[in-house]
């Protein structure tokens, strides 16, 4: 049995309402001991009514508390007939379904409130994946423009490239510098560096035939071509350990690589 259809059915709405005959009502209890869905279901909707009934209850007046209590110490308390008009099938029915129609209304807006909810949790999850995939577009884009950058600047005529070998100080050490004399871009590429201390930073340096020793800003050891700053003019190019962060000009005796540019 499919006990989300028969729930959706509204046959537990109208058994709460009182609307069904003796034959469906048993029926319907029999299926509540049977499936825990449909008896838990039909215990919101019960739980619904008597909240519903509450909440539009009507209380009576005070004057009307008075005039009891007057009579009763008067002793009129004696039985009086009153005549009820008992409410035709048609009334009754009405009014059932007045009630039936308030829970399923209710009912249904449960629903919709929840398949809100997901739907906005679906456009959140769908939003996130186009954040990322935008976030990854873009990191695509990047190394594609410096792919193509730097593969301008090794295939340029005007860029040269400057072996820097160890110094004593670090003999293994070797570093490469490509640099355009016209676009005055430097690009540097670690073949052999050993790791800095924490406190320790390199600092590329080019030697200006005019100023001297020009700071190109401090690196630490990575893989691939780091862009490094432009060098107007340059006659050598050396790489010393300084404090992280750089220094103002270079420590001679820290020197771990040197490279003059090609004539």
């Amino acid at each position: 049995m499919d006990t989300r259809e028969y729930i959706e059915s509204g046959i537990l709405d109208l058994y709460s309402a009182g609307l069904l005959s003796v034959e469906e009502m048993r029926d319907v209890e029999l299926k509540a001991c049977q499936f825990a869905e449909i008896k838990t279901e039909l215990e919101l909707i019960s739980n619904s009514m008597e909240k519903y009934a509450w909440k539009h209850s009507i209380t009576p007046p005070t004057a009307i508390k008075q005039r009891i209590m007057k009579q009763i110490e008067a002793g009129d308390i004696s039985p009086k007939v009153v005549s009820i008009q008992k409410p035709n099938r048609t009334m009754t029915l009405l009014a059932a379904a007045s009630v039936a129609l308030l829970i399923v209304a209710g009912a249904f807006a449960i629903k919709f409130s929840s398949q809100v909810s997901q739907y906005k949790n679906q456009v959140s999850q769908l939003q996130q994946a186009q954040d990322a995939t935008q976030k990854e577009l873009n990191e695509t884009r990047n190394s594609l423009a410096t792919n193509a950058e730097e593969l301008a600047l090794l295939t340029d005529t005007q860029t040269v490239k400057v072996e820097m070998k160890g110094t004593k100080l670090s003999p293994q050490s070797l570093a490469l510098i490509y640099w355009n004399k016209k676009t005055q871009t430097v690009y540097l590429d670690i073949k052999n560096l050993p790791q800095t201390p924490g406190d320790k930073q390199y600092q590329l340096w080019f030697i200006d035939p005019v100023k001297g020793p020009v700071s190109a800003g401090v690196f630490d050891v990575a893989s691939g071509l780091m862009k490094m700053t432009n060098a107007p003019a340059a006659a050598a190019f050396a790489v010393t350990v300084e404090p992280r962060g750089g220094s103002v000009s270079p420590t001679l005796d820290q020197m771990v690589v040197v490279g003059n540019v090609p004539s």
